[in-house]
């Protein structure tokens, strides 16, 4: 169960003062106008949106595609989008028939690769050994 602590602003129905006194709270919605403090919390559903200016995850790492049973073919398709102007979308994600990752709405540039670079293609650069361009940069 989610304990809730420091809730300035907090406003629902709340099932009963016994339950907020051991920070157990039942409700069918929940309005914070202040700040609130959340350990471990989990959220069900089919969508969560966050509204926010700034997102900072301490985590090292984020999980994307989660199952109890995970292989290429569940994690196809899965990656990061970034919602772009008229000229669309830019988005990074996994491609299992592939078995690489596609950027779509832009390029990939590095300063460094490591290995023989053997297998890259789309080289639209080719004129520094430290400063490769991929993608159709300039």
């Amino acid at each position: 169960m989610t304990r809730a602590s420091n809730l300035a602003g907090f406003t629902t129905s709340i099932t009963s003062t016994t339950d907020l006194n051991a920070g157990i709270i039942t409700a069918t919605s929940v309005t914070v106008s202040g700040s609130a403090t959340i350990q471990n919390l989990t959220v069900n559903g089919t969508q969560t949106i966050i509204n926010t200016t700034t997102l900072d995850i301490s985590d090292k790492t984020v999980g994307i595609a989660s199952t109890s049973t995970p292989s290429n073919t569940t994690a196809d398709g899965a990656g990061i989008v970034v919602y772009g102007g008229n000229d669309g979308d830019k988005s990074i994600t996994w491609d299992n028939t592939s078995g690489n990752w596609v950027v779509v709405g832009g390029g990939v540039s590095a300063t460094s690769f490591a290995g023989d670079g053997s297998g890259l293609t789309g080289v639209s650069s080719w004129e520094s050994y430290d400063s490769w361009l991929f993608g159709g940069g300039g």
